[in-house]
């Protein structure tokens, strides 16, 4: 069994965040401010750079009206 390529894990529950907040119509901001982190960290997580931790996929997936797992299942 070979695990996945991080970046690629990154992008693909990047691209998830994305599609979710655009489907929602919801603005960067306001998306950032109900997971309490900085716009800027949160276009980086949809960009799939650096890493996100637990707390923080659960902190988006409340934000955007999702459960973890489905961020998590990438």
């Amino acid at each position: 069994m070979t695990l996945p390529d991080f970046m690629d894990v990154g992008k693909e529950m990047g691209d998830l965040i994305r599609k979710r907040r655009i489907e929602l119509k919801l603005t960067k901001a306001q998306v950032a401010k109900r997971a309490d982190i900085s716009v800027s960290r949160l276009e980086d997580i949809e960009k799939g750079k650096g890493r996100i931790s637990l707390t923080k996929v659960c902190a988006l997936s409340k934000a955007l009206d999702m459960y973890p797992h489905t961020l998590l299942s990438c």
